[in-house]
């Protein structure tokens, strides 16, 4: 695990990923974070992509019903989060999604609003961080968020066109 502690919401794979480097001939292997937020992310594109009108709090929260909870017992742990995503239970058998307004995980605080003046609110201490903002929603107007939309979704397809790719030269070789 490259990447362990209380910030570690759901887990995706991210170890020896199979990916073409060099000139494009050759095969190399990486491990880490980047690697993991790409399939995860491309979950989640899988997922919007089936339900477009759904918000990026139902999509997490679908995400949340179908992983692979820890094996330790507890609801979630440093490592893993609440579990593993699991991108085709996600597709096949997706739970509620739960309301459109409610974020799924209570782990980030409501951002705190400055007044006209620039001043945080009396009742905030002022060596306190202000807490970070919520995530933005899926737009519902037509064209809204569509590029971001087919960008993940190439990105997805380029994912599973090099897992195709490497299945079919190792078959070859063998």
């Amino acid at each position: 695990m490259s990447q362990y502690g209380p910030q570690v919401d759901m887990a995706a794979p991210g170890k020896d990923m199979v990916a073409a480097c060099g000139d494009g001939t050759d095969i190399c292997t990486s491990t880490g974070t980047s690697d993991a937020t790409a399939l995860a992310s491309a979950a989640a594109a899988l997922i919007w992509s089936k339900h477009p009108d759904w918000t990026n709090n139902q999509v997490l929260k679908v995400m949340l019903n179908t992983i692979a909870a820890p094996n330790d017992g507890g609801k979630r742990n440093d490592y893993i989060g609440y579990g593993a995503i699991r991108p085709l239970r996600a597709l096949k058998t997706p739970g509620d999604p739960g309301p459109a307004d409610v974020r799924p995980i209570d782990d980030l605080k409501e951002a705190v609003t400055a007044s006209p003046s620039g001043d945080l609110p009396s009742s905030t201490p002022s060596s306190a961080p202000p807490a970070p903002a919520p995530a933005p929603q899926a737009s519902t107007d037509e064209g809204g968020n569509t590029g971001l939309w087919i960008g993940l979704g190439i990105g997805a397809a380029v994912l599973i066109g090099a897992a195709v790719a490497v299945s079919a030269l190792r078959s070859r070789r063998g």
